[in-house]
C-alpha cells in the first residue's frame, strides 16, 4: 500500500509530467526553470540585484567608522515620509477598489446561479414526463 501510494504521488509530481511530456530527465530546478508561464526566470535578475544592493548597504554601515559618508540632512527623513504617506494612500485607494469589484463580481455570480437554478427547476415542473426516458432527456 505504502509503495503504490509512493508511486501515485510521482506520477502526479511536475518532475514525471515534465518526463512524459518531452523525454528528459530533469531536476526540480530546472523543471520550475522550464514551466511555462514561471516567473521565477523573470524575478531572478532582480532578487541578485537587490541582493547586491543589500550587501553594499550593509557593509557601508558596518564600516561607517572607517568610511567617511555624508550625513543626511534634516528634510530628507520629512520628504521620505510624505512620500511613504502619499503611497500608502494610494495602496490604499487601489486595494478599496479591488474589493468592489470583487464584491460586484460576486453578486453577478449568483445572479447567474439563481437564475440557473430557476431555469432548471422551471424546465422540470413545465416539461411533462412520460416513461424514464423522458426524465433522462429532461
Amino acid at each position: 500500500m505504502i509503495a503504490s501510494n509512493k508511486k501515485s504521488n510521482y506520477l502526479r509530481s511536475w518532475k514525471q509530467k515534465h518526463h512524459d511530456y518531452s523525454g528528459k530527465i530533469l531536476n526540480w530546478f530546472q523543471v520550475i526553470l522550464l514551466l511555462q508561464g514561471s516567473t521565477i526566470v523573470n524575478i531572478i535578475p532582480w532578487i541578485a540585484f537587490f541582493g547586491v544592493y543589500s550587501l553594499i548597504i550593509s557593509l557601508l554601515e558596518y564600516y561607517e567608522n572607517h568610511i567617511p559618508l555624508p550625513k543626511i540632512s534634516g528634510g530628507l527623513p520629512n520628504i521620505v515620509l510624505s512620500f511613504n504617506l502619499v503611497l500608502s494612500l494610494l495602496l490604499i485607494f487601489r486595494t478599496n477598489a479591488a474589493n468592489e469589484r470583487h464584491w460586484e463580481g460576486r453578486k453577478l455570480w449568483g445572479v447567474l446561479v439563481n437564475t440557473s437554478r430557476n431555469l432548471g427547476r422551471g424546465i422540470s415542473i413545465i416539461i411533462e414526463e412520460r416513461s424514464c426516458k423522458d426524465r433522462l432527456e429532461k
